[in-house]
């Protein structure tokens, strides 16, 4: 095929391709006619539509040459790896054949450590989609209607925000005569709502277990943000300020309070970034975001970004039957520019996306509702790149996603942790261990802090013995498979 990554090749060139539920025919399928055009490589398409189907592939001789992926397939690919089945990506970069790719990871080395396993081997490729207001895990939402009701500004410390839901609870702002308002509630069922989204006001910026200082792991019901935490909560707890359902309500039920078409009843709360479909969900405008309240005297508070904003993980892999790793590795990379990404996730240039005042968006077709599916990219599934960059200055965004932007950039950026838990990949036996001190270790952590907010218990007295408890389950252990992890993200990149 000549020099690496010089395309059209002279003679056609095949390889199978597994992707998710094929609707259309794909060869029909404009985005991949151009694509073919464009390099004279031919895709053979493999339909995998559900896992079921995927396994059964995979435990067969008759997997294809490459496959597109999700997130969830880590184990998969673990496993396939280790087996044989699918190829360490790692040898085929900066050898020429991946220049688009290779200049991403250079000026983005943590996303590159992010994506490696604990061996140091690249299973699979992903697809950066590096818009950080989208992996923002704690936002808030404060009712301004109740606030204009009461006279009140929105709090900007602990101290105000407590004096702010004493107000929600007797002053009747939703003006209906009945001590129906809940001051602060979430959801303790929903990871992206539950309580530890509130953590990083006291300087302790989790959503899993871990908080990062100075490269150093440290069990966040250990840490001293964990404490203040405890103590602010049980404070507000005390004097009935906490939803008695939010340790147990799904984030259907929190919604559910806010959207009731009688009336919302909740004045302040952790919200997921979609929260802002105001169009759709009219009593959420009652709602402003705010940034996290100051401690009077304490650390600056700080938040969590899901490490996915690094990169989305395992989109694309390569097997052992691919009779020219090199060369599909060359046409992979042709994915990884902003032109290539928004067709192969709108359709093509003027027919599923067109430049606008210097920004890309999508051209709107609601007279054929299956437009998508039948002319961008099959599934949309493998490599691609959306930097933050872009997300700022060259995409035009969705009016909901616009304003998820907005509320990151207005309200949080500056509040951003620099150092976090990226989930770095444990290895298998990491993994087993890990999960083994877990549960007894969380049980202690989250029976132990429920016990203290409501009351039942004092943590200055107890707070000894729930150490040596949690000494005597190896928590040391669970710190230290995490601090080698993290020490082989940090040295990856």
């Amino acid at each position: 095929y000549g020099t690496p990554g010089v395309f059209p090749l002279e003679k056609t060139f095949t390889f199978s391709y597994g992707g998710g539920s094929i609707a259309y025919d794909s060869d029909e399928n404009p985005v991949v006619q151009m694509v073919e055009e464009k390099t004279n490589v031919h895709v053979e398409w493999v339909p995998i539509e559900n896992d079921e189907k995927r396994n059964i592939l995979f435990s067969s001789d008759d997997y294809p040459d490459s496959s597109g992926s999700t997130g969830r397939w880590q184990a998969l690919i673990g496993s396939l790896l280790a087996e044989g089945v699918i190829r360490d990506l790692n040898p085929y970069l900066g050898q020429g054949y991946t220049p688009n790719f290779d200049a991403i990871i250079k000026e983005y080395p943590g996303s590159y450590g992010y994506m490696l396993n604990p061996s140091g081997q690249l299973p699979a490729m992903p697809h950066f989609r590096m818009q950080e207001s989208s992996f923002l895990e704690q936002n808030y939402a404060i009712n301004r209607k109740w606030l204009d009701a009461l006279g009140l500004e929105k709090p900007t410390t602990t101290e105000e925000l407590k004096q702010v839901l004493i107000a929600f609870r007797d002053g009747d702002p939703n003006g209906n005569g009945k001590k129906d308002e809940i001051p602060l509630t979430y959801s303790g069922r929903t990871s992206q709502l539950r309580d530890t989204c509130f953590y990083g006001i006291f300087g302790a910026p989790i959503k899993e277990p871990f908080v990062i200082k100075n490269g150093k792991v440290t069990f966040a019901g250990l840490h001293p943000g964990f404490k203040a935490y405890v103590k602010y909560f049980a404070d507000l707890y005390s004097e009935g300020l906490i939803d008695l359902e939010a340790s147990t309500q799904t984030a259907q039920d929190l919604y559910a309070k806010i959207d009731n078409p009688n009336g919302n009843t909740i004045g302040w709360t952790a919200v997921w970034g979609n929260f802002w479909d105001i169009k759709q969900y009219p009593n959420r405008s009652e709602f402003e975001p705010m940034p996290p309240p100051q401690v009077p005297g304490g650390p600056k508070p700080e938040m969590w970004l899901h490490p996915g904003f690094r990169a989305i993980k395992n989109m694309w892999f390569m097997t052992d039957k691919n009779p020219n790793p090199e060369l599909i590795m060359a046409w992979t990379d042709l994915f990884y520019t902003l032109e290539m990404t928004v067709q192969t996730s709108f359709g093509l240039i003027g027919e599923g996306v067109e430049m606008v005042n210097g920004r890309w968006q999508a051209i709107p077709h609601p007279e054929d509702l299956e437009w998508g599916a039948k002319n961008a990219w099959p599934r949309a599934e493998g490599p691609g790149i959306r930097t933050n960059d872009d997300f700022q200055n060259r995409l035009t965004l969705d009016p909901v996603a616009q304003t998820q932007a907005d509320v990151f950039y207005e309200y949080y950026a500056d509040y951003v942790a620099e150092e976090q838990w990226n989930r770095p990949e444990l290895s298998a036996d990491e993994t087993t261990e890990s999960k083994q001190l877990q549960t007894d270790i969380f049980k202690v952590w989250h029976e132990s802090q429920a016990r203290w907010i409501t009351g039942k218990g004092d943590m200055d007295a107890e707070w000894d013995e729930y150490v040596k408890k949690l000494e005597g389950m190896n928590v040391a252990r669970y710190i230290e498979i995490a601090q080698a992890a993290q020490d082989r993200f940090l040295a990856a990149g």
